[in-house]
């Protein structure tokens, strides 16, 4: 008798489930696998989380700070999954509101990241954005890609502690050094660590101005011995990921034309939209130069964006000290690029193009006046340079609409970007009809 095999594939079922924490809080961005197996997800706002799976399977939880858990499904289609805090960080030295402790006697929700663990999200101008994935219970929304996001001092992430708390989108108090002031403009290897106070026994002591959470950037600091001077640079490349496939001007007046024959009959007034054959050969690539102004096959994708952005960031710095001083010294340039094409002339004198530049510099220095007595002294700033095109405010009539319009609508027979003699296209005043 033969015996039937059921497909592993047939034999799973959907399981749903919610990862906590201790305090039966939810844990956003949990990581939630199959064992054995490649099939994964996340877990959402809400902590929860739904996938595929056989009923004897095991998935495996895990998310930073926490211990990493496997669970048995034991024939269960929802599951409620609790995650310990990670033994291996009690004895670390955390900064709270008002100073220094382990973090095993921290009564309150704080969580720490290091510059180690900033650093691996490379080519970002933007701090905020290096504590994506860091810390539990921290969210990190970019509303743009902009290069340099919104402006100078005006940053495009909005960090979130465990949720969105207000309608107005509050953001959490941010201290550098004990001092508040913004964190974008900050350079990431500046920064010796950050720490995150989420609950109310944890920012109290802030007041009102930590009702959404606190954000503790200690930046680094010299240590006894000889100058250590380190150095470093790395570039990212941009590309865009997906943008949709359209037909040139040739292909698609052929098929305008396949859909009049097939409708005259009923509609006798479309023939007059019928292009003749011998003008459509004339949109073919490739065109000679004359053709090539009088019918345009212009793909709106590649005349807009290159095919690669390229971003840097160099930064070095020297530390070292005495008996007496000790001191911490850093400067560093980030240039970030964008996506569009810069090879068209506007005939203006000036560049359209968006980029963005930004040079800092720090120097902390703690001097030993007696045994008794410590003076710090931290010097900081930052130049930045947002560079952008003229009709950027111009969010309804401006350039911006139209460049994303011609990526995804605008005819390739409609104009070409810049003609011979400098001009611009223009939807308004040049018809291919009139030319036809």
């Amino acid at each position: 008798m033969a015996q039937t095999l059921m497909s592993p594939i047939l034999a799973q079922t959907k399981i749903t489930g919610i990862v906590t924490d201790e305090r039966n809080e939810t844990i956003i961005g949990a990581n939630v696998s199959l064992v054995g197996a490649s099939a994964g997800t996340v877990t959402d706002v809400n902590g929860s989380f739904s996938l595929k799976a056989p009923l004897n399977g095991q998935l495996k939880v895990s998310f930073v700070g926490y211990e990493t858990k496997v669970v048995n499904i034991d024939g269960k289609t929802s599951l409620k999954i609790s995650l310990n805090q990670s033994s291996k960080t009690f004895n670390e030295v955390v900064v709270v509101g008002y100073g220094v402790q382990k973090k095993e006697s921290v009564v309150g929700s704080i969580v720490q990241t290091s510059n180690k663990e900033l650093r691996r999200a490379g080519g970002v101008t933007d701090l905020k954005q290096s504590l994506t994935g860091n810390l539990p219970g921290v969210t990190t929304i970019v509303s743009t890609g902009e290069p340099g996001g919104y402006g100078t001092g005006q940053s495009s992430t909005a960090i979130y502690i465990r949720g969105q708390n207000t309608w107005n989108g509050g953001q959490p108090l941010i201290l550098v050094d004990g001092v508040e002031r913004r964190m974008e403009n900050i350079d990431v290897n500046e920064v010796e660590s950050i720490s995150v106070l989420k609950d109310a026994s944890a920012t109290a002591v802030f007041g009102v101005k930590g009702a959404n959470g606190v954000i503790l950037i200690t930046t680094k600091r010299g240590d006894d011995g000889k100058a250590q001077i380190s150095f470093s640079y790395n570039t990212t490349g941009l590309m865009l990921s997906k943008l949709p496939q359209r037909l040139d001007s040739y292909n698609t007046l052929l098929y305008k034309n396949e859909a009049i024959e097939r409708e005259v009959s009923l509609n006798e007034a479309s023939w007059a939209d019928y292009t003749p054959n011998d003008i459509i050969d004339r949109y073919k690539t490739p065109q000679s130069a004359e053709y090539a102004e009088i019918y345009p096959n212009v793909d709106w994708q590649s005349a807009i964006f290159k095919d690669l952005g390229i971003s840097h960031h160099a930064s070095m710095d020297i530390k070292g000290g005495t008996n007496f001083v000790k001191y911490f010294g850093s400067f560093s340039y980030v240039h970030e690029g964008d996506m569009f094409n810069d090879n068209y002339s506007n005939n203006k004198g000036y560049d359209p193009s968006y980029a963005f530049n930004r040079f800092n510099f720090r120097s902390n220095l703690d001097f030993k006046i007696t045994p008794t007595t410590n003076f710090k002294m931290n010097l900081s700033g930052f130049y930045s340079q947002k560079n952008t095109n003229y009709d950027y405010a111009e969010s309804a009539m401006g350039y911006n609409k139209y460049v994303w319009n011609a990526v995804y609508g605008m005819p390739s027979d409609a104009y070409l970007p810049q003609y011979s003699d400098g001009r611009w296209g223009s939807f308004w005043f040049y018809s291919y009809r009139d030319n036809a």
